[in-house]
């Protein structure tokens, strides 16, 4: 008996399963789990030479549970990488846009910042009266934002789950999905 398994990858949900002896099974290829104690490389070597006794022809592919980890995880981590390059483009692009209006703004209160400095301001003050054109700006932006995207990973998770709840009953293909997103959103 096997306890929750998933065999696709770490994500699905545990399937009903039948385990079946491997000559009863209607195709040619298959998939052996082998635990051994020691390394692997070792453990490698001994079941290459049990199964080229048996038939040197016979093609063996030998992978530990860390690699076929790393295998099912392997477009998640490209999944991360991409959002983290975007979201790494998206700040950049937040840092220029409030530079570009800074500058439209001090450019704008030039003359003010020269009279200021004129009738004895410091240059500390007029720096100030600036950045704190910026921080308002910067803090007005946070509150907006940071509530609004917890709002939506809230949304976006619990639909994503409910996207994978009801197609993995019909179907669990993307377009199944898709139709799901089309039918919520409307």
């Amino acid at each position: 008996m096997v306890k929750d398994f998933s065999r696709r990858n770490l994500r699905d949900a545990e399937v009903e399963q039948a385990y079946l002896p491997y000559w009863v099974r209607d195709s040619d290829d298959g998939t052996f789990y082998v635990r051994v104690r020691g390394g692997a490389e070792a453990a490698f070597a001994s079941i290459r030479g049990a199964i080229a006794q048996i038939d040197p022809a016979m093609p063996v592919t030998l992978r530990t549970y860390d690699d076929q980890i790393d295998r099912s995880l392997r477009s998640e981590r490209m999944l991360a990488t991409l959002s983290s390059a975007f979201g790494a483009l998206a700040l950049l692009l937040a840092i220029v846009g409030v530079y570009g209006v800074m500058s439209f703004v001090v450019t704008q209160r030039t003359q003010e910042i020269g009279v200021r400095l004129a009738l004895g301001a410091t240059q500390s003050a007029a720096v100030w009266l600036v950045v704190r054109d910026a921080l308002t700006m910067i803090v007005a932006g946070a509150m907006v934002a940071i509530p609004a995207a917890g709002a939506l990973r809230r949304w976006s998770k619990r639909s994503s789950s409910a996207c994978a709840h009801s197609t993995r009953r019909r179907s669990s293909s993307p377009r199944a999905c898709w139709r799901w997103w089309r039918w919520r959103l409307r």
